[in-house]
C-alpha cells in the first residue's frame, strides 16, 4: 500500500512539473484563455479525447452495461457521432470566427451582448455542478491508496487542478491532457486484457456472458435506446469547451482531424468500458452496480497494474475536471464581466482569470461538501442546455442574417418545454427525457421566429 501511495504521488508531482512548464509567457488573457495556434494537431487531438472522456463515461458506461450489456454502449455513441460531426460539419464552417476567444463572442456578434451574457451565467452556474462531480469521484479515487477521508482527498485532488489551472491556464490544461491521454491508452486496454483473461479471454466471455447483454435491444426497448443515442448526441454539443478547441487550431485542417478521429478512440473506450462492466457481471453478478471499474482493478490485476490503471482513472476525471474549470473561468472573465465593463486591460483581465479559476474550483469543492440536493440541483441545470442554446448557435454556422429576438424566444420555449415536461412527469408516460423535446421546441420556435423576422426585415 506504501508503494502504491508513493507511486501515487509521483504521478501527481509529474502533472504538476508539466503544467508549471507551462505557465510561463502567459502574459495575456488571450494566452490564458486560448493560446491560438499554440498546440499541433496531435497536442489537439489529444486534449479533445482528453477532456470529453472523463470519469462519468469510463465508470458510469462500466456500472450501466453490468446491469444492461450493450445497450448504454450503443446510447453513448451517441457522443462519439457527435465529435464526428462537429470535425466533418462544424469545423470547416468555423474559419471566420477564429478570431474569437470564446463562444459567448461569437454568439454576441449574431444576437447581441444580452445573449453572450445569459450563455455565460448559464455555463458558469452549470460547471460548478460538473467539476463537483469530478472533485468528489477523485476523492473516491484516492481513497483507494491514501487513508484519509474522502473529503480530504477530495480537497488533495481539487487543490492540484485547481492550482495548475490557476497558474497555467489553457496550456496547462492542454500539456497535461496530452500527458494524461497517454496514461488512459496504456491503463484502459491493460485493465480489458487482464479482465478477459480472468474470465478464460474472448472465447470465455462469449461463452459466459448473458446473451442478451450482447444483443438489441437486450433489457431495453428501441425507442429508449433512440431517445439515450438522441440525448447523448445532443446534450453537450458546441458546449463552451467544445467551441474552445475549435478556435485554438493552427489551422481548420487540425480541427477536423482531432475530432474526426478523436470520435474513433472515444468510441473504443467506450467499447472498453461496456466490456469491464460485463466482465465484472460475469466474475461477480451479485455486486452492487456501482464501483465496477476500482472492482475490476482490485480483483484481476497483479499490483504493478493496478498501479497504472488507478494512474489511468486519477488521469480520465483529471483531464476533464481542469477542461471544465478553464472554461467556466473564461466564460466569467469574457462572456459575462467584460462585456459590462470595457475598460479593463489585459493584465487585469488575465488577473481575473486566474483568481476565478481559484474561486470556481473553491466553489465547487464546497458544493461536494453540502451534499447531494445542492449539487442535483447545478447538474439539472445541464438539462437546459441543448433545450436553451443549441439550435441558435448551430443557426450561426448555417445562417448568415440572425436576430436577438430569435435567440431569446426560442431560449424561453426550449426553457419552458423542459420546465412543463418535467413537472407533467411526462417522462413516465413517453419514456423519453425532457431534453429531446426542449431541443425540438426550442428549434422550431427558432425557425419560425427566424423566418419571421428575416420577412420582416
Amino acid at each position: 500500500m506504501e508503494l502504491l501511495v508513493l507511486a501515487a504521488l509521483l504521478f501527481l508531482f509529474v502533472t504538476v512539473i508539466i503544467a508549471a512548464t507551462q505557465s510561463r509567457g502567459i502574459e495575456t488573457f488571450e494566452n490564458f484563455a486560448l493560446s491560438k495556434g499554440f498546440f499541433g494537431q496531435y497536442a489537439v487531438l489529444f486534449t479533445i479525447v482528453a477532456s470529453f472522456v472523463g470519469g462519468g463515461v469510463i465508470m458510469g458506461t462500466a456500472n450501466e452495461t453490468f446491469s444492461t450489456g450493450i445497450v448504454y454502449v450503443v446510447g453513448l455513441s451517441g457522443f462519439a457521432v457527435q465529435l464526428i460531426l462537429t470535425g466533418l460539419v462544424v469545423a470547416p464552417r468555423f474559419q471566420r470566427f477564429s478570431n474569437f476567444l470564446s463562444l459567448g463572442d461569437i454568439v454576441r456578434q449574431a444576437y447581441g451582448q444580452r445573449a453572450q451574457i445569459l450563455m455565460g451565467i448559464f455555463w458558469l452556474i452549470f460547471c460548478v455542478g460538473l467539476i463537483a462531480v469530478q472533485i468528489k469521484a477523485l476523492g473516491a479515487l484516492f481513497s483507494l491508496f491514501i487513508p484519509a477521508s474522502p473529503t480530504v482527498n477530495a480537497l488533495i485532488g481539487a487543490s492540484i487542478v485547481i492550482g495548475y489551472c490557476t497558474f497555467g491556464g489553457i496550456r496547462a490544461v492542454v500539456a497535461t491532457d496530452v500527458f494524461q491521454f497517454i496514461m488512459m491508452v496504456i491503463a484502459l486496454p491493460l485493465l480489458l486484457f487482464f479482465a478477459l483473461n480472468a474470465v478464460g479471454g474472448v472465447e470465455g466471455f462469449l461463452a459466459r456472458v448473458p446473451q442478451d447483454f450482447l444483443t438489441l435491444p437486450g433489457h431495453s426497448t428501441w425507442p429508449k435506446i433512440i431517445t439515450l443515442f438522441l440525448s447523448f448526441l445532443f446534450a453537450d454539443a458546441l458546449i463552451p469547451p467544445v467551441v474552445q478547441r475549435l478556435s485554438m487550431v493552427q489551422k481548420p485542417s487540425h480541427a477536423v482531424f482531432g475530432y474526426t478521429f478523436g470520435s474513433i478512440i472515444t468510441l473504443g473506450f467506450v467499447g472498453m468500458a461496456g466490456m469491464f462492466g460485463m466482465i465484472a457481471h460475469i466474475l461477480n453478478p451479485t455486486m452492487q452496480a456501482t464501483g465496477v471499474v476500482n472492482y475490476l482493478a482490485q480483483t484481476v490485476l497483479p499490483f504493478w497494474g493496478m498501479i497504472i490503471v488507478v494512474f489511468g482513472l486519477m488521469a480520465t476525471i483529471m483531464s476533464s475536471a481542469d477542461s471544465y474549470l478553464n472554461s467556466a473561468a473564461v466564460a466569467f472573465v469574457n462572456d459575462i464581466l467584460r462585456p459590462l465593463r470595457k475598460d479593463i486591460s489585459q493584465k487585469q483581465l488575465l488577473s481575473l482569470g486566474k483568481v476565478m479559476t481559484l474561486i470556481i474550483g473553491l466553489a465547487a469543492f464546497c458544493v461536494t461538501l453540502i451534499g447531494g440536493s445542492i449539487l442535483s440541483l447545478l447538474l439539472y441545470t445541464f438539462k437546459f442546455w441543448g433545450p436553451m442554446v443549441l439550435p441558435q448557435i448551430l443557426g450561426i454556422f448555417f445562417n448568415k442574417n440572425h436576430h436577438p429576438k430569435t435567440f431569446f424566444m426560442a431560449c424561453g420555449i426550449g426553457a419552458l418545454t423542459v420546465v412543463g415536461w418535467e413537472l407533467l412527469d411526462l417522462e413516465e408516460i413517453y419514456h423519453m427525457d425532457s431534453l429531446i423535446p426542449g431541443i425540438l421546441a426550442n428549434g422550431l420556435a427558432y425557425l419560425l421566429v427566424h423566418h419571421s423576422a428575416s420577412k420582416g426585415a
